[in-house]
């Protein structure tokens, strides 16, 4: 009988490696940071793309510019693809 891979809980560690890799601050580090820069970071963090892994939410670190402003080609990147309704977080 074949290994149904889709439906095996990934491994903790796994989750780690692929934050860690990608650069995956939290959604509540990313507030913190946004923060300590932004007097409101609100309207900041409406623009963030965010990924959800593990029953977390993530932000990538590529969004970002050293100085904790928004890459301006990610921002309207995003913003052309929620226009078109380009599929996303969807399940194959």
């Amino acid at each position: 009988m074949p290994v149904d891979l889709y439906r095996s809980p990934v491994p903790e560690q796994l989750w780690e490696r692929i934050r860690n890799e990608f650069h995956l601050p939290s959604l509540e580090q990313v507030r913190e940071r946004l923060s300590a820069v932004h007097e409101d970071p609100e309207p900041v963090m409406q623009q963030l793309v965010r990924i959800f892994l593990d029953g977390g939410t993530y932000c990538p670190g590529y969004q970002f510019r050293p100085d904790q402003t928004l890459e301006p080609v990610v921002v309207a990147l995003f913003e052309r693809a929620m226009e078109l309704r380009i599929p996303h977080n969807c399940e194959s």
